[in-house]
């Protein structure tokens, strides 16, 4: 039941009605406690986690991500790990403190290599690299973090003959570059992004 209510939450919040959502989730955090239920208490408070960062309350939202991460640990989950990894290092640089969020990419970064070249970790390199980018334009020394992940991503990419991988992370990448003003650079990327997703029309 909890488990339902905790996906019936992410049909409150998504249907933008996130204090409802909110309010079921905290109801059901205190019965998942109770059951001591590792996955269940997981998924409760990433959901949370969720609400909270859509209502801008990021303290206690970096309190949700932080304990799903020491769960998904505990139980050797390290798909939510790594998920809950990359909310918290957003999170951190909503609160202004890129050097902590690059700390704990690198984290979520380290424990994606350890699996074998798939689609899927394909695309939680593009999210590290996502969001890299976005802490470098704070923290000129995250730029490095940034490219090795983009690049990652498009390797991993053309191993697994995946387009849409290679599409985003050369676009991702000609974004990285624009921003340091290389624009020969960025401009055959983006062609190159361009042509990928060209051969992948699913991409919008």
């Amino acid at each position: 039941q909890v488990l339902v209510n905790s996906y019936l939450a992410d049909v409150w919040l998504a249907t933008q009605q996130a204090e409802t959502a909110r309010t079921l989730l905290e109801e059901n955090l205190t019965v998942a406690r109770r059951l001591k239920d590792p996955f269940l208490l997981a998924h409760v408070l990433n959901n949370l986690g969720n609400v909270l960062n859509i209502q801008r309350e990021y303290a206690k939202a970096l309190t949700s991500y932080t304990e799903v991460t020491q769960l998904a640990q505990q139980s050797g989950n390290p798909q939510l790990q790594i998920q809950s990894l990359v909310n918290q290092a957003d999170i951190q640089l909503k609160l202004d403190d890129p050097q902590a969020s690059l700390a704990t990419l690198e984290r979520a970064l380290s424990q994606v290599r350890e699996f074998a070249n798939s689609y899927d970790k394909g695309l939680h390199l593009l999210g590290i690299g996502q969001l890299a980018l976005r802490v470098q334009r704070r923290l000129p020394t995250a730029q490095s973090t940034a490219y090795q992940v983009l690049q990652e991503a498009s390797q991993v990419g053309e191993k697994v003959k995946n387009q849409r991988l290679m599409a985003y992370a050369k676009g991702l990448l000609g974004e990285l570059y624009e921003h340091q003003q290389r624009y020969p650079e960025a401009l055959q990327l983006t062609r190159q992004a361009l042509f990928f997703s060209q051969e992948s029309p699913d991409i919008a």
